[in-house]
């Protein structure tokens, strides 16, 4: 179950990485706080989550927070 659940999960990751687009500006180096929440959902994710989980909060949280860092600065 392990290795192969580690091979999907992989093969998942490369199918999103060749479907990202190319970021047409320079962006700054972003500092990121995450509520204690949001670590513990990380930390959640790291043990027992799907790359289905992983996308989603990056997508929910990490994306939006990014996005508005880069708008404050």
């Amino acid at each position: 179950m392990g290795l192969s659940e580690n091979t999907q999960s992989r093969a998942f990751l490369r199918q999103a990485h060749k479907r990202r687009k190319p970021c047409p500006m320079r962006l700054k180096d972003v500092v990121v706080t995450l509520t204690g929440e949001e670590a513990q959902k990380v930390l959640e994710i790291d043990l027992d989550g799907t790359p289905q989980d992983a996308l989603q909060f990056i997508r929910n949280i990490l994306a939006k927070k990014v996005r508005e860092s880069l708008k404050t600065k």
